[in-house]
């Protein structure tokens, strides 16, 4: 069901015009250093709470990493900064992502500074999702044949 969510958060996020210049999307909880602006998506959390007999809520922490490079520092943070507001303001207007999600909402921002790569700049957009999911593993109906029935006539 996680992936459902990760899933919903690209397609929120891939619908917002300001965001078209993204050259890259990726599933991955992590920044994966790339020399276009790219946002990654994963699951960083799940907590879960007993609903019913049958579906539990699960409280997700995801985590939306956006970053760039930019050999300017002051524009790359600017940059950064202003693409992360970009971020929070979709995911707010959408706080059900397209109905998979019964909330959602972005917990903070944080930004970050890699050392080993001087040009990159990034920020880590934390969104906490409720949903509900099965507690139990699906049933799978068992494999049916055909049964082939021939009379004989006399």
């Amino acid at each position: 069901m996680s992936e459902n969510i990760v899933d919903a958060i690209l397609t929120v996020l891939q619908a917002e015009p300001e965001l078209g210049d993204v050259g890259e999307w990726k599933k991955v909880n992590g920044v994966v250093p790339l020399p276009c602006k790219t946002i990654s998506v994963g699951v960083d959390e799940e907590i879960f709470a007993p609903y019913t007999r049958l579906k539990d809520q699960v409280t997700a922490k995801v985590i939306v990493y956006a970053y760039l490079t930019d050999v300017d520092p002051e524009d790359g943070e600017a940059s950064i900064r202003a693409m992360a507001k970009i971020i929070r303001h979709a995911l707010s207007a959408d706080h059900s992502l397209g109905g998979k999600a019964a909330t959602s909402f972005v917990k903070d921002i944080r930004y970050v500074y890699a050392d080993d790569f001087e040009d990159l700049h990034a920020a880590a957009i934390t969104l906490e999702v409720v949903y509900y999911a099965s507690r139990l593993k699906p049933l799978v109906a068992p494999p049916t044949g055909k049964i082939s029935m021939e009379a004989e006539r006399s």
